[in-house]
């Protein structure tokens, strides 16, 4: 049984609790989860990352956008407006993050759109890439010159966004789930959602090997801990605190003393 996450963006914990579980991730407004089962008010989930965690019932609905008049944009700025209805005509506004995919009906017409009475997004005042132009990659890639300087241009439009425990969206970030949220909607690349996954899923090189746009991992007693994206000139785009950069090197003055005793390795998409 398949679902649909009906708010700007949803926790989702270790344990069916809000009290007595950890976060441990989000889900986007329309992400599409499979329901693997439920347990009181509760729904065990897996999502398009093959991320598989616990949900409240609240943020799910049916998904009334599977068939054929509907084709999926994703949103390319930091956050955009959308109006929400909630109840009895009642509408509120909202914000929907970047990299949220969402369905635009293909006609015109928008009053025989099914989903009008559920949310309103004025398309000409946003900026968003269709899907059916991106092609979701479940492997490595070569990255070109274009595709490198398309990762780092968004990721420094999120510069200042607060690290949030379990965060992938603007709203806030973790370390993973701000590398995963760029590669995903800029070049539809599908990364695991956490940091030692990510390390396992790119082709380890060498630092004479680096180009930017390429993952730095941080390892402690042999454990994945943090992963940033490279900016060249040995600096590093990545959620510590917020989204910013810091220098790896430690002779510069904006090396982040976070970094010490950490080993420092390099990885290619």
């Amino acid at each position: 049984m398949f679902k649909v996450i009906n708010s700007f963006y949803a926790s989702t914990y270790d344990s069916p609790s809000f009290f007595n579980s950890n976060v441990v991730s989000q889900g986007f407004f329309w992400e599409r989860v499979k329901v693997i089962k439920r347990k009181n008010n509760w729904s065990f989930i897996r999502q398009s990352d093959n991320y598989e965690s616990w949900i409240n019932n609240f943020y799910l609905v049916d998904d009334l956008s599977v068939n054929s008049e509907y084709e999926f944009i994703v949103i390319k700025d930091k956050l955009i407006k959308i109006n929400q209805n909630i109840s009895n005509n009642k509408r509120i506004m909202n914000f929907l993050s970047y990299g949220t995919k969402i369905p635009l009906f293909k006609s015109k017409n928008y009053s025989k759109d099914p989903l009008k009475n559920l949310f309103y997004i004025d398309y000409e005042k946003i900026n968003f890439e269709s899907i059916n132009n991106q092609k979701i990659r479940n492997y490595t890639i070569h990255l070109n010159a274009k595709l490198r300087t398309k990762v780092l241009k968004a990721a420094f439009m999120m510069l200042g966004v607060s690290y949030l425990w379990g965060g992938k969206t603007a709203f806030g970030f973790d370390c993973s789930g701000f590398v995963q949220t760029i590669y995903n909607t800029e070049i539809g690349v599908n990364l695991p959602r956490d940091s030692i996954d990510q390390f396992n899923y790119v082709e380890e090189i060498s630092k004479s090997e680096l180009e930017i746009a390429d993952l730095i991992f941080f390892k402690q007693e042999g454990v994945v801990v943090h992963v940033g994206i490279y900016v060249g000139g040995e600096k590093i785009i990545h959620c510590s605190g917020r989204v910013k950069v810091d220098s790896i090197n430690k002779n510069d003055l904006d090396y982040n003393i976070v970094f010490n005793g950490l080993e420092i390795f390099y990885g290619k998409i």
